[in-house]
């Protein structure tokens, strides 16, 4: 950053005693049309700080496109039907969008046929769920709290692992594996080109987060780049869901599943 500024400044500064030099020597041996030329220094003078001004905010389009301050269902809707290729998802029990996941695959000619699809969720420990539902409440929690909402998440998380897991059954190239610790973001990945990132704030609902839309663009995002490979490194770490042995696996056994 710093450098950057630096360079534009010592250009700009490069720029401005150029045109006082030649200002300068247009005083000294040219009268006729004087003004008219000074004119046209200052029209260029100010169309390179313009081009300066809007090059700062072109550099942040490259890195966030665009801005999402509230994410209903039917924006996920678009999100699943612009994956051709491979579509990932990171989240916490994935339990708000499953009804309409569901509904989407179920369609004849949905976008996931023939996509690969990866799910991560959070392993259904009581720790990581504890404070994960901390940060969002943005207190600690009650010992009746930890003894039934703590419990309650817990029994999602495994119920909707499984479910997902299960329409591998019905043709799709699907897999869930959970990970093992408390992620602040969810975020769904389409085709290595875009991401939709949705931080987890203090004392705010997931399902209330600005989500930022990252695109690939002409150069490299180095944003893309860190949340790829926080969902890589998740991801190879991460316990893939078996539906066999879940069957058999009760919620209050769910911390001992090994794979």
């Amino acid at each position: 950053m710093g450098s950057t500024l630096r360079r534009w400044h010592e250009l700009l500064g490069a720029f401005a005693t150029t045109i006082m030099f030649v200002d300068f020597l247009l005083g000294l041996w040219v009268h006729e049309h004087l003004t008219a030329i000074r004119l046209c220094l200052a029209v260029a003078a100010l169309i390179m700080l313009l081009g300066w001004f809007f090059s700062r905010y072109q550099r942040v389009e490259n890195l966030v496109h665009d801005v999402h301050y509230k994410f209903s269902q039917p924006d996920n809707w678009k999100v699943w039907e612009a994956a051709k290729h491979r579509y990932r998802y990171i989240g916490m029990s994935g339990k708000t969008l499953e009804p309409e996941f569901k509904r989407f695959v179920s369609l004849p000619h949905n976008g996931f046929r023939g996509c690969e699809v990866q799910l991560l969720l959070m392993f259904p420990d009581s720790l990581f769920v504890q404070q994960s539902l901390e940060h969002e409440l943005g207190r600690r929690l009650t010992e009746t709290e930890i003894a039934t909402e703590v419990s309650d998440l817990r029994i999602r998380i495994e119920v909707t692992s499984r479910a997902y897991q299960q329409l591998a059954r019905e043709g799709l190239k699907i897999e869930v594996r959970l990970y093992r610790e408390y992620c602040r973001f969810w975020a769904h990945f389409v085709d290595d080109t875009r991401i939709y990132i949705a931080p987890l704030l203090r004392n705010t609902s997931g399902l209330e987060a600005t989500v930022l839309q990252l695109k690939r663009g002409r150069h490299d995002n180095v944003l893309m780049q860190y949340y790829e490979d926080e969902f890589a490194r998740l991801w190879e770490s991460g316990t893939p869901v078996v539906l066999q042995e879940l069957a058999t696996c009760g919620s209050q056994k769910f911390d001992a599943y090994k794979v």
